[in-house]
């Protein structure tokens, strides 16, 4: 299968749950064996906020605080939704000055806004 860019996956909030569960897990076994180990997240996945969704929220808003106590960055592709602002996307919204959670878009050679990109 080739790679296709306008393909986006969705995803179940018990599959995220997993996810993230499996991806905690693997951070503490590795922080219980070298307490400096390092780590960085690194996502190109996001939800739209429809209607409020609070289990995927919290399950977020959990994990987040995870990576905040262990100082571990969390990057997430801004999406490519243009049309739809990174305010009704998780885990986007929930990026805050105090948290690990840093949103990144592409950008055209020129440096200008990429049209793929929020």
């Amino acid at each position: 299968m080739e790679y296709n860019p306008d393909i986006n996956l969705l995803f179940t909030v018990p599959g995220m749950y997993n996810a993230l569960y499996k991806i905690r897990k693997h951070i503490e076994e590795r922080l219980q064996n070298d307490p400096n180990a390092k780590s960085v997240i690194n996502m190109s996945a996001e939800a739209e906020m429809r209607d409020s969704n609070t289990l995927l929220e919290s399950i977020f808003e959990g994990f987040l605080g995870f990576l905040k106590e262990n100082k571990i960055p969390f990057v997430v592709a801004a999406g490519n939704s243009p049309e739809v602002p990174i305010s009704r996307h998780y885990p986007h919204k929930l990026g805050k000055s105090d948290n690990t959670l840093i949103t990144v878009g592409g950008v055209n050679t020129d440096g200008t806004l990429c049209d793929c990109s929020v």
